[in-house]
């Protein structure tokens, strides 16, 4: 499945240089790793989209196609409260950084749980952001995902991950990493199609997070890059949408 990914990157890193990519593409992907936390990104692809249907479908599936061990069941539960909070203020045309003080207690309901998630790590983000209402950095030891209804045996590799969220962006993208000791993070480059750099940023640590301001960003395909210690690199897309 590691090996998928990284080929899955690298595949969509060459036709995004070519005439022909479309986003089509890159859910096309998605869809052919069957992982939990891959199909969280087709669910947020779909609501980037507003194709509730199509997302929902997904969502509601997981719990019958996935044996879900304890964080997994709370991951879960934590991104459909997370999911219903911003299908909500799609619907009602309010962006992240204008909640009213009833939503602003709603997203700050789904940062106070008790138990990580990512999509805990979402809405802290964005309450410390915009709302600067901040908690204290935690590091967390992932657990090993599921794969269908087998478990997967323990992979060191398994651990490393790169997650860009939102993606399409609006007004910000965060970057979360969370790799091995010793291979820790060094920088952070985003590119435009052309190869221009548009950002750059001094990162440390092996598991963080970083936050990029898009607002003044055209609309458009951008390409990341985050080096390490130990010289590799990972990279991935960004797409702009305002």
């Amino acid at each position: 499945h590691y090996k998928m990914s990284s080929l899955k990157d690298q595949i969509l890193l060459s036709y995004k240089y070519g005439n022909n990519y479309d986003e089509v593409d890159q859910l096309l992907w998605m869809n052919k790793l069957p992982s939990l936390s891959n199909r969280y990104d087709v669910i947020e692809y779909y609501l980037g989209k507003k194709q509730y249907t199509n997302a929902e479908a997904i969502l509601n599936s997981l719990p019958i196609q996935y044996v879900m061990n304890e964080f997994e069941d709370n991951e879960f539960t934590t991104y459909t409260t997370l999911y219903n909070f911003k299908k909500n203020l799609q619907q009602n045309n309010v962006s992240i950084h204008q909640l009213d003080s009833p939503r602003i207690v709603q997203l700050k309901a789904i940062a106070d749980n008790s138990l990580y998630s990512f999509a805990r790590t979402m809405a802290r983000d964005a309450m410390c952001f915009f709302y600067k209402v901040c908690y204290p950095y935690e590091r967390k030891e992932l657990p090993t995902p599921t794969m269908g209804k087998s478990k997967i045996s323990d992979n060191k590799e398994a651990s490393k991950e790169i997650t860009v969220y939102p993606n399409p962006a609006k007004e910000y993208v965060a970057f979360y990493y969370n790799l091995t000791d010793g291979n820790e993070v060094t920088n952070l480059t985003v590119s435009d199609v052309t190869g221009k750099s548009v950002y750059q940023s001094t990162l440390s640590n092996a598991t963080g997070q970083h936050v990029w301001d898009v607002k003044n960003m055209s609309n458009g395909n951008y390409i990341y890059s985050i080096s390490t210690k130990t010289g590799l690199k990972y990279s991935g897309k960004i797409v702009v949408q305002k």
